[in-house]
């Protein structure tokens, strides 16, 4: 995905500078950047990435409508640009917080109804959350998707 493709970019540019003023990269200090571009890097780019993904669904996309849409019609397109935003940004956030609390609540900001003591293992992303209520206490397993359209 990008955000593997940035944060390996970052990692190699971060040991060529490191490299280049002198550091020794060696055992520890080595370990220590590899753990400082995953631990604290990655999550901060995966959330930059879901704000930013937000903000253009909620502004520019907009909510979408329940109903029939014809094709090529603007609310088609803003259904298919809203599922490549929802792929690309909830994908790498989920895959970190799979089962979670944190996850849902993701899912709320981007409009879906989620209840309380939902638990999400499934790794298919919600592409259309404000079409979607999940009641109390459902557990949606790994196997489980859930889509709201179809085209044809």
């Amino acid at each position: 995905s990008t955000l593997t493709s940035l944060l390996s970019f970052l990692e190699t540019m971060l040991l060529k500078v490191l490299h280049h003023v002198g550091v020794p990269l060696t055992g520890c200090s080595l370990f220590l950047v590899v753990a400082l571009l995953n631990f604290v890097f990655a999550p901060a780019l995966i959330l930059v990435d879901l704000l930013v993904g937000l903000v253009i669904k909620r502004f520019f996309i907009g909510k979408l409508a329940e109903g029939s849409h014809s094709t090529f019609s603007p609310a088609y397109f803003r259904w298919l640009y809203s599922q490549k935003i929802m792929e690309s940004v909830v994908k790498a956030f989920q895959n970190y917080f799979i089962g979670t609390s944190a996850l849902n609540a993701v899912y709320r900001l981007f409009g879906a109804q989620i209840g309380r003591g939902v638990v999400i293992y499934t790794k298919e992303v919600f592409k259309e959350p404000e079409l979607i209520t999940v009641e109390d206490g459902v557990l949606l397993d790994e196997e489980c998707k859930i889509t709201c359209s179809s085209v044809g």
